[in-house]
């Protein structure tokens, strides 16, 4: 019987762990863009800050972007944390975890020498856009983002932190290790017997 509460224990460790993944992960987030077309645009992961408003700050995103018909390819650098516009963009690096999204202004990188911006298009979510490279339509300095680009699917999807992974393998050795035992003391009472 003893062997039994040791695995109802470690199985309510290991659902426990998997239970509160989402709200332990809030600062690690991989990501994906998908093209409408069905081409895979980018991936990589996103770190988040403070709460701003229903949303994140970012404080970094890695990655890469596959664009081949754009003639962007390669990894994400020169991330922007904060807001502002640089002439070109109008962005704040803001992600809105609930219902993955961003806002209208976006997030903000380089892919070599291209500057690129995921945001939020008018009438759903998301679109991907090169300043002046993007043969759907080129931004024009000071825009704030109403010009054309790559429209598709942003998804984020949490990041478990090592504690909820490390409680979770605990969880499950625990719950092993009591039905071991419990064999153990089950043929143990067939051998007396």
């Amino acid at each position: 019987m003893r062997a039994y509460r040791i695995a109802a224990v470690g199985i309510a460790l290991a659902l426990g762990a998997l239970a509160s993944t989402p709200a332990m992960a809030a600062q690690v987030y991989d990501w994906t863009f998908t093209s409408a077309s069905g081409v895979l645009e980018g991936s990589g992961v996103l770190t988040t800050g403070t709460a701003n408003g229903g949303g994140y700050d970012l404080t970094g995103i890695t990655g890469t972007i596959d664009d081949v018909a754009a003639g962007v390819v390669g990894t994400i650098t020169g991330f922007a944390p904060g807001g502002g516009d640089d002439g070109v963009f109008a962005w704040d690096n803001v992600v809105y975890t609930g219902t993955p999204h961003v806002d209208n202004l976006g997030i903000l990188f380089d892919v070599g020498s291209q500057e690129a911006n995921i945001y939020s298009a008018t009438g759903g979510c998301c679109a991907l856009v090169y300043a002046g490279a993007y043969p759907k339509g080129d931004v024009l300095a000071g825009s704030n983002n109403n010009f054309g680009g790559d429209s598709g699917t942003f998804a984020i999807a949490g990041v478990p932190e090592p504690a909820t992974w490390a409680l979770m393998f605990m969880g499950v050795g625990m719950a092993g290790g009591a039905l071991r035992l419990a064999r153990r003391e089950r043929f143990a009472l067939v051998r007396v017997a």
